[in-house]
């Protein structure tokens, strides 16, 4: 959430008050009492106002789900074997206004949040991990070829720049480590031999994918948006 209060601007008010309180006569300057009485109850209005909006705010900071949120995340993560894609935390716990620290990488430091995975999921708005897939908007060709230091390999359209997510099927002869990336910035990421899937998370847009590899022969792969899988 983004809950703001200044209830704070009634303490120097009120001291403020205080001091001309006990001045002689109880008015400064000569003001006439009844002048002095309105302010004195407008300031009377004002701290309670405050008091009572620093009571809702810690009320309602008691009830918010964040610290659910993160209790039933932090469980479900520490029962999977491979991490999940970085992602941002439901309305409820905090507004997209606050971007990027909306964001899981943000807000936890957690090994099995990463840019790489190969059994993606996501989190509920109750923090529960559920099983995803990806709803691909762009895909290579069927057979893009094979990276020998870096290949670009041309999208079926082009994206706008935002977070994607990138499902990259390869075959590999030996283990080793790759990258991958749109115009932005490229992510790294352990290659396993044989005929292998991974999930990417990756930044920019363009119309075309560029690997840098040794050896790593691709597959039709695609560019999508994650998904609850149904």
């Amino acid at each position: 959430q983004t809950l703001r209060h200044f209830a704070e601007v009634s303490v120097p008010l009120a001291l403020t008050c205080g001091v001309l309180a006990g001045r002689p006569g109880g008015r400064p300057g000569g003001l006439p009492r009844g002048r002095y009485l309105v302010a004195l109850a407008l300031l009377v209005v004002l701290t309670v106002s405050s008091l009572v909006s620093t009571a809702a705010y810690a009320r309602s900071w008691s009830q918010q789900p964040a610290r659910e949120y993160f209790t039933t995340l932090s469980a479900g993560l520490a029962q999977r074997e491979q991490p999940i894609l970085d992602q941002a935390v439901p309305l409820e716990v905090l507004l997209p206004v606050a971007h990027p620290y909306n964001r899981l990488s943000a807000l936890l430091e957690e090994p099995r949040i990463s840019q790489v995975t190969s059994d993606p999921a996501l989190a509920d708005r109750h923090g529960n991990l559920v099983p995803a897939e990806l709803f691909p908007l762009r895909a290579t060709g069927s057979e893009p070829g094979c990276a020998e230091g870096e290949l670009a390999v041309p999208l079926d359209g082009p994206l706008l720049e935002r977070d994607w997510v990138l499902r990259l099927n390869y075959l590999a002869e030996n283990p080793g480590e790759a990258s991958v990336s749109l115009d932005g910035e490229a992510v790294r990421f352990p290659v396993e031999q044989g005929l292998n899937q991974v999930h990417v998370s990756l930044h920019g847009g363009g119309d075309a994918l560029l690997v840098t590899a040794d050896g790593l022969c691709l597959g039709r792969s695609e560019v999508g948006l994650l998904a609850p899988s149904r």
